[in-house]
């Protein structure tokens, strides 16, 4: 009975987040009317929530891009052209400010009342429902001061932060955000194992694909925003794992697609080519509510690791009996045997063979193994395969807080038009900036009127890699021992 009170508390607590998270991604009253989920009591006080903190989460999201001003005047808005320059390149681009017309849901979308599928299905599709009104709608940026953040990532950055924060009646804080980092390794001495240009592929999809589930993990726990880097929106391979997991999508992938088809059937009919590109990093940045739950998430995303790794080492010894294409079905032995004893394949056998020998491989012994590898007794494998599979992968996290845990994340000035030199000091003394003239500036001293953590977040997010560098330099490294020729 315990347990099951325990997962109705924690069920409860999920959807209370999600439609937080709902309120701020959405970031209209209106629309927020619109959906079922937050007319019951339950999505009425998670909107009151977010329209008393409103104000603090947007300031929090402005700063981590360190511009908190406002986002512009109505009439700066209402010019129907604005240049835009890129950050770095200065490149310019002429676009057209989008209009601010309604957009309408889906009947499914504004009945549904699971908040979390509510809220990712408004994650991918608003903005394109957005860019299907006005073609420069994904280039709006959040401040034409620094055009970097669209308007529709800045929101996925409030919504995150709603996530990970909690404040009382009285508006202190009793959740404190955390950045988590995780990452693994090694990386370069995995793909240059690499013998022919197809295990340079495969390694770095191995990569992708280990580090893609590790978000989507991620995005199924704490919602699809909690990542904050590698960005998850537009990713095919994120938009396929939400379409296997909510098929109820797959109409609107197909009218928001150019082709009208879906990321499965993409890839299905091998039309796909993102799918099978690798591009995921092997660093995940995370915002997560509290220490333990840092703790708790950079611990099972190492198991996480682990059983993906094993899952797919499995398949490749065992096989997929269920698997489309035939050759996958058999596993690793079975394939090499059935190879080697196909009379078709002699001349493949040979060349193969050949090669070994010019790369100063022994010819008699090599056919002595080849002789050897057709019987299945003889592949003593096993153990140095599972020795192999265990420690392939050394994974590392590390969480600091989004400033001092135990302070207010956003001050005013006093009386006297200054800002709080001791409360500037604690978030300073967390991040640790790595430069003469830390934040905030002088200059954002005179203009901002008010001053939060999201300052910091540039230094905070450099203070996790120098963590993770400094968990790395304490371990001791043992090479591996594996007898024999080792094979990609």
């Amino acid at each position: 009975m315990d347990n099951f009170l325990g997962s109705l508390n924690h069920s409860s607590l999920c959807n209370t987040v999600f439609l937080r998270q709902l309120c701020a991604l959405v970031g209209d009253r209106h629309l927020c009317n619109s959906l079922d989920c937050l007319k019951t009591s339950e999505g009425q006080a998670a909107l009151f929530w977010w329209e008393q903190n409103q104000h603090q989460l947007e300031a929090i999201a402005s700063s981590s891009d360190r511009v908190n001003l406002e986002p512009g005047s109505s009439t700066e808005r209402q010019t129907k052209e604005r240049i835009i320059k890129h950050p770095i390149s200065a490149q310019q681009q002429t676009i057209q400010t989008p209009d601010n017309r309604e957009i309408a849901f889906p009947q499914w979308v504004q009945q549904e009342q699971n908040p979390q599928n509510v809220f990712n299905w408004l994650w991918r599709m608003m903005p394109e429902l957005r860019r299907q009104q006005d073609s420069d709608a994904l280039l709006d940026p959040q401040h034409y001061i620094l055009p970097d953040c669209p308007i529709h990532s800045y929101r996925a950055t409030v919504s995150a932060i709603a996530g990970a924060v909690d404040f009382d009646e009285r508006g202190i804080v009793t959740q404190y955000p955390y950045l988590l980092l995780f990452t693994f390794s090694p990386i370069q001495d995995f793909i240059k194992a690499s013998r022919k240009f197809l295990d340079f592929w495969a390694g770095s999809y191995l990569l992708h694909y280990l580090s893609a589930q590790l978000c989507w993990f991620v995005a199924e726990t704490y919602g699809v925003d909690a990542v904050i880097t590698p960005s998850l929106w537009g990713q095919e391979i994120i938009d396929a794992l939400l379409l296997k997991t909510y098929p109820i999508f797959r109409e609107s992938f197909q009218e928001l697609s150019p082709d009208g088809t879906d990321p499965l059937t993409r890839f299905k009919d091998r039309l796909s080519t993102t799918l099978a590109t690798a591009g995921f990093p092997n660093t995940i940045t995370i915002l997560v509510g509290s220490s333990e739950t840092a703790q708790q998430l950079g611990e099972t995303l190492c198991e996480k690791l682990r059983s993906e790794w094993i899952a797919i080492a499995q398949n490749i010894r065992e096989g997929i009996p269920d698997h489309p294409i035939p050759e996958l079905r058999q596993g690793i032995r079975d394939r090499t045997i059935a190879f080697l004893q196909n009379p078709q394949n002699h001349k493949r056998i040979e060349k193969i063979l050949e090669e070994f020998s010019q790369s100063g491989g022994h010819d008699e012994q090599n056919r002595h193994d080849l002789e050897n590898w057709k019987r299945k007794s003889c592949w003593e494998w096993r153990g140095l395969w599972n020795a192999q599979i265990d420690q392939t992968w050394q994974p590392y996290w590390t969480a600091v807080p989004l400033g001092d845990p135990n302070t207010s994340l956003m001050i005013e000035k006093n009386d006297d038009d200054q800002l709080s030199e001791d409360w500037i000091k604690k978030p300073e003394k967390v991040a640790q900036t790595r430069v003469n003239n830390h934040p905030p500036t002088t200059a954002e001293k005179m203009l901002y009127t008010t001053l939060n953590n999201g300052t910091w977040w540039g230094s905070i997010q450099s203070r996790c890699g120098q963590a993770i560098q400094a968990i790395k330099n304490t371990i001791t490294w043992a090479i591996p021992i594996s007898p024999g020729v080792r094979s990609t």
